[in-house]
Formats: C-alpha cells, structure tokens, sequence
C-alpha cells in the first residue's frame, strides 16, 4: 500500500495530459492499494490566507477529485505544515477525516526542552534545518500513535524531519539518505508499536529533478529534467522499508485502527515544516506586491455575496472565488532574494488574481 498526495490542480492536469496516468491512479485506489490524498487546489501556505480562502480552495480541490478520480479523499496534506488555528477546521469543514501534521513543529510548541534548542528564531529564514535537534526516545508515541480530535472531527497523524529530511535530496542527488533512513527506521522502529512516515515529499520529485535546482541553486536550466535514476532509486527505497519486517499501510488505516495518543495536539500559530515559519512565504517581494490585490478582490467577493440577485452574479462570485485561491499559489511568491521566482508561476498567480477583478467588476459598477 502506499499513499499519492496531488492538488486539485495538478490532478486536473494529469486528467487533461495524461489520462492513462489517471486511469492508473484510479484503478490503484479502486484496488485498496493506493490512498489518495488530498490538499488545496492550488497549493496555497494556508496560514498566510484566512479561512475562507482555505475552505473555498479545498472545497474545489474536493469537487476536483470526485469529478477526476470518482471519489473524494479522506486525508489531507497541508502544504508546507503552516499552521494556524483555524486551518485545521478548514480541512475538516470541506469534508477531510485525517490532516499530515508536523511532529518537529509540535515537539517546538508544546515542550520546552525542544523549544529551547529547536527553535528557529528568524521568522524569515527559508528554514531552520541548521538547528540542533534534540534525541527523542525510540517509543515517543507523538511520533507513532495518531492525535484524536485536532478538531472536532478531524484526526491526524506525524511526519518528521528526524525520519524523512533529505528525501527529495535521495531523488535528485546522491547522497546516503537511503542508508540513513534506515538506520533511522531500525532506530524508531519498535514491533507492534504504531506507526512511521517513511517518506513524505513532493511527488514530481520521483522522476524528475522539480523545482530543485531553481529553489537550492537559483539554476532554471535544469527545471523539470527527467532524472533517469529516479525509479529504481524508489525501488530500492520500497525494498529496503520491506527488508526491515512490519508492513506497508494507508495514512487513513493509521488514523482509524491504531490507538489514538492521548496528549492534546498543538502547534503555535504561524509554524511550519522544517522549523520554518509562514512569515517566510508572506514576506517575499511577490507576496507583499500580491497581498493588498488578494485583499482587495477578497472584500469585492464578500460584497458581491451580499447583493448578489442573478444566478449571472451567483455564478461570478463562484468564479471569482476560483480564480482568487488560484492566484494565492505559494510558488509564485517562492523562494525569496537572492534566488529567483519562477516566471510561470509568477505570471499564473498575477493572471488569475487579473480575472478574478474581472469578474466581479460589476459589484463596483453597482455601487455607484
């Protein structure tokens, strides 16, 4: 069993492009061996939005998937793990059961002996994957047992920088990631005792070289080149986990039939992945450039909806919703000076956030 995690975006691109690719995926899920996983439309950092955004942007990604691939999924990736309060909600409230959480981001917020040497102070840093990270015991059950209730209604379930940092440099790159996750899967790894993330990274990752060299190097020449080593790389990852005993499962199998861990889950508002925070992604040139746009189309919405009469009206607030989340894509505001955004992303952001105007452009025009 494995897990495959896409956006609403990217599925409906693969429909488009490559519906065998679709057909395989479909086939996998229908077969129990594949467990969708779900996110935003198109890929937003969910704490640097408020919740209506969110909400709106998982709720097309939902509809997405069940026109796409036939179903809508359980779980939930949320990308990058920013974090605030409401986000969780978000997620549960467009109909997912289990969130991805951030078990380096938790151990930061909630215990003060990891705080002190953990934190990232710099809350514009691209990360904080410098900092030291302190031993945690084999059996910590934050790590292998799921969280109840994050929410009413929503369960979740660890990733760790510990297990799985270093995956997409695996893919890319030589280097000993294999060898050093199973050490660390020998180290965690406890018979019966719950459950690991072994992997958890970007998908494109696993046949070609994404956004690696752009985000790491400032090199655009080499975005998305097809990387021949990727997949028997991915075999001998799969064949290495399987030398080790236990099983292979589901994100949804590991939240329903394992015993829920009984500490409260928390995250302070505004963390994120590898000890990073959203502040990071809000503060680049592009992002403050595209804020007071993404806020001013927001409160044209939130008018349009109060006067709407038409169906023409209804329908353009649904659009112009559509064309706002897209225009929110974390990508066309990443990574900060001195790397470079890349041009496409950039120009998708800003070409959606310029209809999304154009559709609720009569909400001016009715005001006067």
């Amino acid at each position: 069993k494995y897990v495959f995690e896409a956006s609403g975006y990217t599925i409906e691109q693969m429909e488009k492009l490559t519906p065998d690719v679709v057909a395989k995926l479909r086939k996998a899920m229908e077969n129990g061996e594949c467990e969708f996983m779900g996110t935003c439309y198109a890929h937003s950092e969910m704490a640097n939005n408020p919740y209506i955004d969110d909400y709106h942007s998982l709720n097309f990604s939902m509809e997405t998937y069940e026109k796409c691939l036939g179903q809508r999924p359980l779980s939930a990736w949320n990308p990058e793990c920013t974090w605030m309060q409401y986000v969780p909600k978000a997620f549960r409230d467009a109909g997912f059961k289990n969130l991805l959480l951030d078990f380096d981001s938790y151990v930061i917020s909630t215990r003060p002996e990891h705080r002190e040497v953990e934190l990232n102070e710099d809350r514009l840093a691209l990360y904080g994957m410098n900092k030291k990270l302190i031993e945690i015991a084999p059996d910590d059950k934050a790590l292998h047992f799921p969280f109840k209730d994050i929410v009413p209604g929503l369960n979740g379930f660890c990733r760790s920088d510990r297990l799985v940092g270093g995956g997409v440099g695996y893919f890319v790159e030589d280097t000993n990631f294999l060898e050093k996750l199973v050490e660390s899967m020998k180290h965690f790894s406890k018979p019966d005792k719950g459950g690991l993330v072994v992997y958890a990274d970007d998908a494109e990752y696993v046949g070609t070289t994404a956004w690696y060299h752009l985000k790491y190097k400032s090199d655009y020449s080499k975005l998305f080149k097809h990387n021949p080593n990727c997949e028997q790389k991915l075999v001998n990852l799969v064949n290495a986990l399987l030398e080790l005993g236990g099983e292979l499962t589901s994100f949804n199998d590991i939240c329903t039939t394992l015993p829920f861990n009984e500490e409260k889950f928390y995250v302070e508002d505004r963390a994120a992945w590898h000890r990073a925070w959203a502040d990071a992604w809000e503060n680049t040139p592009s992002a403050k450039e595209m804020r007071p746009i993404i806020d001013h189309i927001r409160s044209l919405i939130q008018k349009a909806e109060k006067i709407a009469k038409t169906d023409e009206e209804k329908k353009s607030i649904r659009q112009a919703w559509f064309h706002l989340i897209c225009g929110e894509n974390s990508d066309g505001r990443w990574p900060p000076p001195p790397l470079e955004v890349c041009e496409y992303n950039y120009n998708y952001c800003k070409e959606h956030l310029k209809k999304a105007e154009e559709v609720i452009a009569w909400v001016k025009e009715s005001a006067v």
